[in-house]
């Protein structure tokens, strides 16, 4: 045995001495650094790039909320506001298959985008595999950001029993190898997550479904949950000033379009909460702000949202001049 342990303990001199730890000044290493390092990209949603500062690569942010609170559609708007910039995207989908993930890509005006990199078939639905599918989309075009829906699909194989507590722990692993990952390929990580059905009220980390420990490892946490009429803030009732002066078609080719009206307001439709629940950054603001769901299919912060659409009504207009 101890002669074993010597061969061992040799061996492990052998390796330490081929991998031999070096230091220098934290400036020098900086300075070595390439020059994208830490670099922000704006998501266009005011709001939230106000008080987060943006993405930033080698952060992984979390965005979670309950099904069908929009965690998908609120992804996909900060895609293609991303890819408006010019800036390379990855994503990879777990819950949609490729036509209908393009088609709501299509709606939302972010169809024919090559920006927009996916892997042409899932093979594997571990970390590592998205780890190495990450380098590899790299290698095509410098992704900026990586979108990933979501962290329940990367769990064991069916065939594996395994606890709840394994479980959590095992996403956990798997959320700390995704914030390795964004460092070492300088990206920034979006990572979707459920949060448990019966939850109410305003979320938070104690809601988060299967790994509540996953918190602990992101630079943002953010909660998305639609808002019921009671829920609205009174100051959203001040949308009807003007509204007989400010109303839009109510019909347009590719897209409906709300009109700003009374009734629209008394069914409370489309508005969605976002809280910033953690924000690793130095000055960065934590609080809630509302979104709405725009004609074109997408979120916009509530604050941008007349002059959003004012936007697009403008632009609707002058392609219509064409057609005449």
């Amino acid at each position: 045995f101890s002669s074993i342990a010597s061969k061992e303990i040799k061996s492990l001199k052998t390796e330490e001495k081929e991998k031999a730890i070096e230091v220098a000044p934290l400036y020098k290493i900086v300075d070595g650094m390439p020059k994208d390092n830490g670099e922000r990209f704006a998501t266009k949603i005011s709001t939230l790039d106000e008080w987060t500062g943006g993405l930033k690569s080698g952060d992984l942010w979390i965005l979670a909320g309950p099904p069908g609170s929009g965690k998908t559609l609120f992804a996909q708007t900060v895609t293609r506001n991303l890819t408006q910039q010019m800036l390379p995207v990855a994503w990879f989908s777990y819950e949609l298959a490729a036509p209908e993930l393009h088609e709501r890509f299509r709606v939302i005006g972010c169809g024919k985008d090559d920006l927009l990199l996916t892997p042409k078939e899932y093979t594997k639905d571990d970390v590592e595999w998205i780890c190495n599918a990450i380098k590899v989309a790299k290698q095509q075009l410098p992704i900026k950001a990586v979108f990933i829906d979501h962290l329940s699909f990367l769990s064991p194989k069916p065939d594996k029993k395994i606890s709840d507590q394994n479980f959590a722990s095992y996403l956990h692993a798997v959320v700390r190898q995704l914030k390795k990952v964004a460092v070492e390929e300088q990206v920034a990580i979006m990572l979707l997550q459920h949060t448990n059905m019966s939850s109410a009220g305003k979320l938070s980390k104690g809601d988060l479904a299967d790994s509540k420990s996953s918190a602990k490892e992101c630079d943002v946490l953010l909660f998305i949950k639609k808002l019921l009429k009671d829920e609205i803030r009174g100051d959203i009732a001040l949308m009807t000033q003007g509204a007989e002066k400010n109303k839009f078609l109510s019909e347009r080719k590719d897209r409906l379009v709300v009109d700003i009206s009374q009734r629209q307001v008394e069914e409370m439709t489309g508005y969605g909460l976002i809280t910033v629940d953690k924000v690793r950054k130095l000055k960065g603001k934590e609080g809630s702000f509302t979104i709405r769901l725009a004609s074109d299919n997408s979120f916009v912060d509530y604050a941008d949202w007349s002059g959003y659409e004012a936007k697009l009504n403008k632009e609707f207009n002058a392609m219509a001049e064409l057609f005449k």
